[in-house]
């Protein structure tokens, strides 16, 4: 694998400016669709962070993995 991971933008959405951004916009939903949101944000964080992490150690680990 090489020393850098060059992750490309889907450009149909929106990037946020900071999680802070990202986190006020996830407030903008109730209920389960707020549940939703959040949960699919953060699966993608996890799998960024795991896409551009130099080893296994340093990604983070749920208790809830999805099945492949």
């Amino acid at each position: 694998m090489s020393d850098t991971n060059n992750l490309v933008p889907c450009n149909m959405f929106a990037t946020p400016n900071s999680v802070e951004n990202l986190q006020e916009y996830l407030s903008r939903f109730s209920g389960s669709e707020a549940a939703v949101a959040t949960t699919c944000a953060m699966m993608a964080w996890n799998l960024a962070c795991k896409l551009t992490s130099k080893s296994e150690s340093e990604t983070p680990q749920g208790a809830d993995q999805p099945t492949e």
